[in-house]
């Protein structure tokens, strides 16, 4: 999702048009999924490793400001192999 020099392949749109660069378990601002910001994960994402194992990165986005989600957004990593896949859960409101 990320590429060595910082861009991102990745991202999803906040309710008001905002480029969100954090996935869930991970805090706002922090560019990173889950396992970076608990350090469980070598880099930003498990999904980063390129070792052509497929990984999950998985998470719950709770940050309520930026939410709904509005949009996915995936480009092209350039390598031509490099395959992946994503899911967004139902919107699942908490008192």
């Amino acid at each position: 999702m990320w590429v060595t020099s910082g861009t991102a392949y990745a991202w999803w749109m906040t309710w008001d048009g905002r480029q969100a660069d954090y996935w869930g378990g991970a805090s706002p601002g922090s560019g990173k999924c889950a396992c970076g910001e608990t350090g469980a994960c070598s880099g930003r994402c498990y999904c980063d490793i390129n070792d052509n194992i497929w990984r999950v990165d998985s998470g719950y986005l709770t940050h309520k400001n930026d939410l709904p989600v509005t949009q996915l957004r995936f480009g092209d990593t350039g390598s031509g192999h490099e395959q992946g896949y994503h899911t967004l859960g139902k919107l699942i409101c908490y008192p």
